[in-house]
């Protein structure tokens, strides 16, 4: 049971997400008009929002990854692109493309019937339409140790806005961090290991001074026990992690 946890610990993965705003619709006495459009479409706002997945970790990814992006009805995607740090470019999932085509495919059509006086677009092609617009499902088929992968989102907001990019990795064992909390994770690492280091070489040099009474015995030892204490602090905090990790998940 213990082997099964170990084996199924959580991974955890590193994110950022930068948001740049490509232009916001303004209108002013002082400044003027300034208008911002897409494709001949005016906008109110158009932003251009980069996330980084990062396995910071000494593990890889087991399995392939199912990344989950959306935005809510304020915003939506006008467009996006993907790549591994080698290049690869990042796909979406096999379901998604297919449906993705699919209603392109579809909406293709309805634009040529439209020409037509009378012509109703389906009520099921105007819902597949805009979960499209809101939704994107990449998939990630590998994200070794030590590499990332970038993820660029062109996104418009109806209401002028920074428009807030929602993410997620839903698969067991894998866990999303903010970049920012895993540099506090590492300093309460080290706060920890520097505690216990001079809690160790204190409990040390009790034991060296009452062992040894020659002083260039004593010295030799005090010089052993110092850096023992500094490498048996690291394995108490990492031992302590590991079991922490393997009888909470």
């Amino acid at each position: 049971m213990v082997i099964e946890r170990f084996k199924n610990r959580t991974l955890n993965l590193t994110y950022t997400t930068t948001y740049q705003t490509l232009g916001s619709e303004i209108k002013s006495d002082y400044w003027g008009n300034i208008n911002v459009s897409h494709n001949g479409r005016d906008l109110k706002h158009l932003s251009f929002v980069t996330l980084i997945i990062k396995n910071t970790t000494r593990s890889d990814a087991q399995v392939p990854l199912n990344l989950d992006v959306w935005v809510d009805n304020s915003n939506q995607f006008l467009g996006h692109d993907g790549h591994y740090e080698a290049g690869n470019a990042i796909r979406h999932e096999d379901n998604f493309e297919k449906e993705f085509n699919k209603t392109l495919k579809e909406l293709d059509e309805d634009l040529k019937l439209r020409e037509f006086e009378g012509h109703v677009t389906p009520d099921d092609l105007n819902r597949r339409i805009r979960y499209f617009l809101l939704n994107r499902k990449l998939s990630l088929p590998v994200l070794n140790r030590k590499s990332s992968v970038t993820i660029n989102f062109l996104i418009e907001n109806f209401e002028g806005k920074t428009p807030k990019l929602n993410f997620s990795i839903l698969q067991k064992g894998v866990k999303l961090i903010p970049e920012a909390d895993e540099a506090k994770i590492e300093q309460v690492k080290k706060n920890a290991v520097g505690l216990l280091c001079l809690a160790l070489y204190a409990i040390g040099l009790i034991w060296v001074y009452k062992q040894y009474h020659d002083k260039h015995d004593a010295i030799t030892w005090t010089v052993i026990v110092g850096s023992a204490s500094y490498f048996m602090a690291y394995g108490f905090y990492y031992l302590f992690i590991w079991l922490k990790k393997i009888f909470t998940t």
